[in-house]
């Protein structure tokens, strides 16, 4: 996407967001440590002029914007493009976030927006640069459950996680019971998550336990041997430090 920029004074007052991104504490206060070190972030915020009035869209820099707006500044150095049209406006936002710390989500909601405006997944990624597989991994999979995506927005739940379930060689009733798992809320003994994923992974590729039919018998194993491989690791750690006492 080659367009041209001119470099810009804003007073940050006169900055008007056009989308937000999720960004931890920790992201932040690294960004507001660097201002009040007097370094210079890494990436300038880009603006647009409004169409009418003395104001700037925020196209991409979101993050900088609110570390700025944290340390005081009353003016930042911006680049500022000529007028653009929405899409190409949401397609810059995905680059940004592509090339900075932006989680899941936020790709996701961007990805779905140009989605929704028909444009292909093969478009989007050519347009900001990257492999189609990198736009299909911040997709939701449609063959989750309904409710369970909504409990998953809900608690903050990985949707990674809950694509990898539905691509389990497994039956129907045991992803369910992954599921209801993946979307507990906060740190519960039953959660499943990305680091039991793996380990049900290695699960999978014994003999025996494909050998394995009956779906109770494979849960009953899966809910001992990965749901709660902690309590259970923690058990053998014991009686091996008992047997030397």
């Amino acid at each position: 996407m080659l367009i041209t920029f001119s470099m810009i004074q804003v007073p940050v007052d006169m900055i008007c967001p056009t989308y937000d991104t999720q960004i931890s504490k920790r992201q932040l206060n690294k960004l507001v440590k660097q201002l009040r070190a007097d370094a210079a972030l890494p990436k300038m915020i880009i603006v647009e002029k409004k169409e009418s009035g003395n104001d700037f869209w925020l196209v991409a820099g979101y993050d900088n914007y609110l570390a700025y707006q944290k340390c005081g500044y009353k003016l930042v150095s911006c680049f500022c493009q000529p007028r653009t049209d929405e899409v190409f406006k949401r397609l810059e936002q995905l680059q940004w976030m592509y090339s900075g710390n932006s989680g899941w989500m936020d790709k996701h909601l961007k990805i779905a927006d140009l989605m929704r405006k028909e444009k292909s997944i093969s478009f989007i990624a050519e347009a900001i640069g990257v492999h189609v597989s990198d736009i299909k991994r911040y997709l939701i999979d449609p063959a989750i459950p309904e409710p369970i995506v909504k409990k998953a927005l809900k608690n903050n739940s990985s949707f990674p996680l809950l694509n990898d379930i539905v691509r389990l060689d497994e039956s129907w009733w045991i992803r369910n019971q992954l599921f209801e798992r993946a979307v507990l809320p906060g740190r519960q003994p039953n959660n499943f998550t990305l680091d039991k994923m793996q380990k049900l992974k290695w699960l999978l590729k014994i003999k025996p336990f494909v050998r394995l039919v009956e779906d109770t018998e494979r849960w009953s194993v899966i809910q001992l041997t990965v749901i709660h491989y902690k309590e259970r690791l923690i058990d053998e750690m014991k009686k091996e430090v008992e047997k030397r006492l």
